[in-house]
């Protein structure tokens, strides 16, 4: 009994397990059924190899064949995982396209190479494969790869192209005219034993096939077959072809795009020398540009192109704006000429106001082309400028060469990245402009930016004192009470700069006005010394220009603060604690003097050494009496004397040249260096010209008629319009 009990038992045991082995059978062909393919992949299927890792990067040429359609592609396929970023291109009837897939920011840019065109959509809502029409569609090749990741089995070993190869089989799901088809995926890279050339062993992919098995293959037989032969294939990407696979080309806009990186702040005020390349007319030229928001200026220095119209000549000019007045000053500093005029509303820096003569100094944004006005810019990534890793924004605008245009120019700005410091002037500077480019149809123009300074330009630059329609110019000196050790040496620069503006302010007039500003010193005083210049006898064309006194009311009102002591200059000392200072003048009247100082003169103090010698106490007591006498008398005593022998040595060693408006000639008061001031054949100063004679610019002006005071760029488009 006991032995038929065991075999029994044993008996039941064999049916159960084979229940069980019946319900997981069953269980599995119920999944195959409903879809479940990864248990499904048939008998060949060999355990323990899986499919070769996801590199972090790689780049890769492909060719995807469509055998039904007798239809193949060529396609360069790149990703990297670390920039959360992919990236194909694909020709295709004539045309090339590329799509880049921003997965970090959920963005699909598709773009057209050969017309340009551009539109940027939400990655989520866009098929981010290939799309050739007639149900023809493809994925990116890392796409591809990542959704058979964890639904491969490994089949055996097997050749392709003459090539020892590991298969792999998995399936995937692609949405093709709104419906969901399965495929059938066959992958097979390099055995591990096949020698790819590299430097580590790794296997690469060679080829991957997909079979359509979904219901609607017979009615979509486009996609029933799919054959990707990869012909290149490494897992490294340099810095240079990032930036190559990864962003737009240059001058590409892109609609609707998002922008990841807002554009470095602009200054009110600064400077630089740039050189304008314009490829189309083989010219290049140099201009220097002092912009002053804060004061209305700006200055220009630059040698006419040899296009367009030259109304001043070919030897290099100075260009001044003042938006304070309306005025703008044109010099040729070769011949001693200048020209006078309105401001050109289409100018450079300038912007008109309505429909009128009338013009404003254009902002930093729009001096730039920067302001949202014109145009919205966004960030297409980094690129390397003339050695220097840049980030680039693009717009395009309606503002160039005049706001308001009918036709649209592309701007690509390049500003050096942060990190890289920039030693320009008295500072160290990051984000600065290295380039600006501008696109009009077929032609370009190139803005290259060398020493763009944000320091604030000095007022020196400003230099209008040949242009000024006067009959003599004032020289004024005055006495500042101060320590020069602490207040002036070693930034006597910016004292000067803070006398400037305390005579502007107080007497009302242009910045311009007032030039050559000198300072000499003793142990307990600071002499000044400037010239003041008459005011232009010419209406501007600003809306709200600055009101000119004449230069006898300037004059006085400067002497009749000085007596009442009102006028004082507020100036950090140099030593600690770096403490702010008032100093005043000596309420005495200030010196006028008509005449022109030497710009050398040495602020170098004299040292005297004592001389010891005996003196009887008799005559110490008349020493001391008179010591009394003449320190009482001292601030008197030394504005005469100064004024004196400073007035006659100028007289002695320097002329006055002034021009005479009731006739042609120059005069001059000669002295040792005196020489007459030749004046050019072309113009003379503006006593010379009624305003009706004065070189006014046409308010309205066609493109073709602009001169050398609009941007070099500019003409060299509308030449060839």
């Amino acid at each position: 009994m006991g032995l038929v009990h065991i075999w029994t038992l044993r008996f039941n045991i064999i049916i159960m397990t084979m229940r069980r082995l019946f319900r997981l059978y069953l269980l599995v062909g119920v999944t195959c059924l409903l879809g479940e393919d990864k248990l499904c992949l048939g008998s060949s299927i060999i355990e323990g190899k899986k499919l070769p890792n996801l590199p972090l990067k790689y780049q890769s040429k492909l060719t995807v064949t469509f055998p039904i359609k007798s239809v193949t592609i060529s396609v360069t396929d790149a990703a990297s995982l670390l920039d959360n970023i992919g990236a194909l291109e694909y020709t295709y009837a004539g045309f090339t396209y590329k799509k880049i897939l921003n997965y970090g920011i959920e963005e699909t840019l598709t773009l057209n190479m050969d017309t340009g065109d551009c539109t940027a959509s939400v990655l989520n809502n866009t098929f981010t494969g290939i799309e050739l029409g007639d149900h023809i569609v493809a994925l990116p090749l890392f796409e591809l790869l990542a959704k058979v990741r964890n639904a491969s089995a490994y089949t055996g070993v097997s050749s392709v192209k003459g090539i020892k190869v590991d298969g792999w089989l998995s399936n995937i799901e692609l949405m093709s005219d709104g419906e969901i088809q399965r495929f059938d995926v066959s992958l097979f890279y390099t055995h591990e034993s096949w020698d790819v050339g590299l430097k580590n062993s790794v296997q690469l992919p060679v080829r991957i096939t997909l079979t359509n098995h979904s219901d609607t293959a017979s009615s979509n037989t486009s996609n029933a077959e799919q054959i990707y032969d990869i012909t290149h294939y490494e897992e490294d990407i340099t810095e240079a072809e990032k930036r190559e696979l990864f962003q737009t080309p240059s001058r590409v806009v892109c609609k609707h795009r998002k922008n990841t990186m807002e554009l470095p702040p602009i200054p009110q005020f600064f400077s630089y020398r740039s050189e304008v390349v314009i490829p189309h007319m083989k010219v290049i030229g140099y201009v220097s540009r002092w912009y002053d928001y804060t004061r209305n200026l700006v200055y220009q220095n630059y040698k006419p192109t040899p296009v367009g119209i030259i109304p001043y000549g070919y030897n290099p000019l100075k260009n001044i704006d003042d938006f304070n007045t309306g005025l703008s000053y044109t010099i040729d500093p070769q011949l001693g000429n200048c020209t006078v005029a309105q401001i050109y509303r289409f100018g450079y820096d300038a912007m008109p106001v309505g429909n009128q003569i009338l013009t404003r100094i254009k902002t930093p944004g729009e001096f730039l082309f920067l302001n949202e006005e014109g145009g919205t810019y966004t960030y297409i990534g980094k690129r390397l400028i003339r050695g220097v890793d840049c980030d680039v924004w693009i717009s395009e605008r309606n503002d160039w060469p005049r706001p308001g245009q009918q036709f649209n120019t592309t701007f690509e700005w390049a500003f050096t990245e942060r990190g890289w410091n920039i030693s320009s002037g008295n500072i160290y500077q990051e984000q600065t402009p290295m380039m600006m480019q501008i696109f009009f149809g077929p032609f370009q123009t190139i803005y290259n930016y060398l020493e763009f300074n944000k320091e604030q330009p000095s007022i020196w630059d400003y230099d209008i004192t040949i242009c000024y329609d006067y009959t003599k110019k004032t020289r004024v000196r005055l006495i500042m009470t101060g320590d020069k050790v602490s207040l002036v040496e070693g930034d006597d620069i910016r004292f000067k700069n803070t006398v400037l503006e305390t005579v502007v302010n107080s007497t009302g007039v242009s910045p311009i006005r007032v030039t050559d500003v000198q300072i000499e010193t003793s142990a307990y005083s600071i002499y000044v010394a400037m010239t003041l210049l008459e005011k232009a006898h010419m209406p501007g064309n600003v809306a709200n220009p600055e009101k000119e006194e004449p230069l006898d009311v300037v004059v006085d009102k400067l002497s009749q603060l000085i007596m009442e002591g009102e006028f004082k200059v507020t100036v950090p000392i140099n030593i600690p604690p770096y403490d702010m200072v008032t100093l005043y003048a000596y309420p005495l009247p200030v010196t006028v003097c008509n005449v022109t100082l030497p710009t050398n003169a040495t602020t170098t103090p004299q040292t005297i050494q004592p001389v010891n010698q005996n003196v009887s106490p008799g005559v110490c007591v008349a020493i001391a009496i008179a010591s009394a006498i003449i320190g009482a008398l001292l601030p008197i005593l030394i504005h005469a004397a100064f004024k004196y022998f400073k007035c006659r040595q100028a007289n002695d060693q320097f002329h006055h040249v002034r021009f005479n408006s009731d006739s042609d000639s120059v005069k001059a008061d000669h002295g040792t260096f005196g020489r007459p001031i030749k004046r050019g054949p072309e113009r003379g100063s503006l006593s010379d010209m009624p305003l009706s004679q004065s070189y006014q610019r046409p308010h309205q002006q066609s493109l073709d008629s602009m001169d050398s005071r609009t941007d070099p760029a500019q003409i060299g488009v509308n030449m060839n319009k």
